[in-house]
Parts: C-alpha cells; structure tokens; sequence
C-alpha cells in the first residue's frame, strides 16, 4: 500500500523495529486487561496504520507479522524505510542499538520516534540525538509509559498541587534493574518533584548482572530526599513509591495498580499530637490506558510538531540518572552532583 493510500484515510503509517515483548509480545499475556504493546496500539489507533515491521531474527518476524496481520516484513531497517517512508517509526530493541537506528530514521525523514527506554545506552549518544532532534524537528517520545497513565497523573496533581503539603521524605522500592524498572522511578520522580541536585548509590546487596538493581539517595534541587531501594525480582515483583508530605502521605503501590492515602489529624493515642490517619482519595488506578495515549499523543505531536509528554530530553535525564548511580556505585558511594561532567557515562 502506497503512502498516498494511506494518507487519503487520514491515518499515519506506523512502522516497528524490533519484535520483542513491548513491541507485540505482552499483550499475549491473559491477565494484562489492556493495550501494553506498540503493535497493540498502533492496530486499535484511529490515527495510524502498522505498515511494516523489522526484526533480524527471520523466525520471530514471521510470527509477529502473522499476530498482528502485518505483511510488510524486513531483516534490514534501513530498507524498511526506504520502501515504506514511514512517518513515524518505533524502536524496540535493545538500548545498545537506539542511537544508530534513531539516527537513520531520522535522516530518511521520519516525522516521529516512539523509542523504549532508555534512550540510548551512553550520555554523549542521547546528548547528540536530542540536538539532532531539535536541528530536525523530529519529534521524539520515551516510553516511560507511566507520563501516560491517567490515574497516575491525578495523583501527580495531588502532589504538586499542595494536598500532601510540602513534601520532605519519599521512599521507593522496586526491582529488575535500575535501566528497565529503574527509569521508571527515576522519570516519575522527576515528573513529580522535578530536577535532581545529586545521588548517591548504596552499597547494599546489588541484585542482577549486567543491568545491576542498586539501591541508594536521590536529593532534589527542591529538597526532597528520596531513598531508593533495590530487591531482589527472584524474590517477587514490585514497585512503590511512598510520599511523606507536611499535611499527609501518599503511597502507590502494586506497580501503580493500587494506592493508600493519609491526612495530618489529632492523635487517637496521645493529647497534643498529630498523626496521619488513613482517607480515601477518589483516583481510579485499575484501568490502564497508557499505550492507547502514547500514540494518541504521538499522533497529535507530529501533525502539529509540539511535544510529547514523555520527551528526548525527559528520556537524556533519566539516562543520566541510571549512569549517576552506576558511576557512584563504582566510586564506592560517592555523592555525585548533576549534571554529569562525563558525558561518556554507560550503562
């Protein structure tokens, strides 16, 4: 099918590089009740059609293009491009090779990038394609899927918009690697408090091999102290955030599924005193909606060029943030203020 065949319905031609589980692969699973995949997404949206896809493994290409009806199938991306002049191209492969397939679309002209996280795998590869991002005007969005999540959202405008008061303490655990669970946090920290002054990494038990699930501190520019502890995912699956503000507390719990909230009141127990005592917050987190967003957000970013709302530039900071505490870890817990002098930092 041409391009022009495509545009005259009015949608946007979608192309996959990469056929793993976020491309198309998690929405096999029967407890997942919604949209997880990109394939997923792309196949319900309204505003686009998945034309082609790519993946250098013969056997999974063929399985997916069969799952998801697709019959424009590549081993080589660039040729991809070449024949089917996406306008917006998602990369899910893995972080090693996001730089040089980012850059290739961008200079065949893609219009936008739905790139997994992180970013890239080194800091000076997401310093240089954020500003050939901006010479180009290619839009391009990170999937820290949560910026998406309705529900999580209400409960970022509870945060910031002063109901927890001001807040002094968080606590978060999480497992699976501080680059795959990891920036998740990190992204959603930031969306929350905003900017990072420093980290530093613990040297408590590190779980994993080459993507390590550190534990450690986060101080923000705004004060807020974040401790962030990293267990063990052979042990079992989770990911919390605990906030602890001056006029209540805040936890979301069972990966963003479920919450709990406080309120400051008079003390049950001792005359004089305060203490928080449980309410509830009228914030459904069950249905999750994210991906459905995602490429209805994409969808209106590159027909009128604004930003998405998880941006190269949000994907750069929780790069720097991974590589922050990698690099402490290294230095035996060094507290290392951002932003990074190295920009050769790695994962």
């Amino acid at each position: 099918m041409s391009a022009k065949a495509s545009s005259s319905r009015g949608k946007l031609r979608a192309a996959i590089a990469g056929c793993g589980r976020i491309a198309g692969g998690f929405d096999k699973d029967p407890k997942r009740k919604y949209v997880a995949t990109h394939a997923g997404a792309y196949t319900r949206s309204k505003d686009f059609e998945l034309v082609a896809v790519c993946d250098n493994d013969a056997e999974k290409l063929k399985e997916f293009g069969k799952t998801w009806s697709v019959g424009n199938l590549y081993g080589d991306f660039g040729e991809m491009l070449r024949k089917e002049k996406p306008d917006l191209v998602s990369i899910c492969t893995w972080p090693e090779s996001h730089f040089d397939l980012c850059v290739q679309a961008i200079r065949a002209g893609v219009k936008g990038i739905f790139c997994e996280k992180p970013v890239t795998d080194r800091l000076d590869k997401a310093d240089e394609l954020l500003d050939l991002c901006r010479k180009t005007g290619t839009v391009l969005a990170v999937n820290h899927s949560r910026r998406w999540d309705t529900g999580l959202q209400k409960l970022k405008r509870v945060i910031t918009g002063g109901k927890l008061g001001k807040i002094h303490q968080v606590q978060c655990f999480y497992t699976a690697g501080i680059s795959n669970t990891g920036t998740h946090l990190f992204d959603l920290l930031r969306d929350f408090l905003g900017d990072v002054d420093s980290v530093m990494a613990s040297p408590a038990p590190v779980f994993g091999d080459k993507d390590l699930t550190l534990s450690g501190e986060l101080i923000f520019k705004n004060g807020t102290r974040v401790s962030l502890c990293g267990l063990n995912v052979q042990d079992y699956l989770i990911f919390e955030m605990d906030f602890y503000g001056s006029k209540g507390r805040l936890r979301i719990k069972h990966s963003g599924f479920g919450m709990e909230a406080w309120k400051v009141g008079p003390s049950k127990f001792f005359s004089g005193y305060k203490e928080l005592t449980p309410v509830k917050l009228a914030v459904p987190l069950e249905k999750k909606n994210m991906m459905m967003n995602a490429v209805k957000d994409l969808a209106a970013c590159v027909r009128s060029g604004k930003q998405p709302l998880s941006t190269a530039e949000d994907g750069l900071k929780a790069l720097e943030l991974i590589c922050a505490f990698h690099e402490s870890f290294k230095r035996g817990g060094e507290r290392l203020k951002l932003p990074l002098a190295g920009r050769k930092a790695g994962l």
